[in-house]
């Protein structure tokens, strides 16, 4: 007999089979309650059936997962020297990536979103700040060829990125 998944796999299984709401995931599979809420929001079969959020401020939610992300980098200089921490946050969902780098150039930021899309997919938009491992041309080539959409925030403002400014806070918190 084979081992059953962990209760987040078990959970995505379930919701697949038979769509249950977050807080039916929450409460027969104990997760939390963002997690159960990536699982609906994830899942194609509920998104045609979702009613459209607005979020908070200038920063509008996509009407799908991975249709707009934002992305930007901070620093955590107890990680020594990997202490780049990119982050992505799909801003329907809520769902995070983060992966930690020893520079904020534009390969950084290309190794990041290589290693985004393997674990949220592609995505349709990329809102960034104005740093200059955005503004490359690298990472302009990079988005066109995945056939990505590259917005860019509006400089000096600390509500453009508000989202991923929000995550940031949430991870210096832990």
């Amino acid at each position: 007999m084979a081992p059953l998944p962990n209760m987040f796999e078990q959970a995505k299984i379930s919701h697949q089979l038979f769509h249950q709401n977050a807080p039916d995931l929450v409460g027969r599979f104990n997760l939390t309650q963002e997690q159960a809420k990536a699982i609906v929001a994830t899942c194609p079969t509920c998104q045609q059936h979702a009613l459209p959020t607005l979020s908070e401020g200038a920063n509008l939610r996509g009407l799908n997962s991975c249709k707009v992300w934002q992305t930007d980098i901070t620093h955590f200089l107890q990680f020594g020297k990997q202490k780049y921490v990119h982050v992505s946050v799909d801003i329907f969902s809520g769902a995070v990536y983060a992966s930690t780098h020893t520079g904020k150039k534009s390969w950084d930021a290309i190794k990041h979103l290589f290693q985004a899309f393997s674990f949220m997919d592609i995505l349709k938009a990329l809102k960034t700040d104005n740093r200059p491992a955005y503004k490359s041309k690298e990472l302009r080539s990079f988005l066109q060829q995945w056939g990505v959409e590259h917005k860019k925030g509006i400089s000096h403002s600390p509500t453009s990125q508000a989202v991923v400014e929000r995550t940031h806070r949430e991870f210096l918190k832990q």
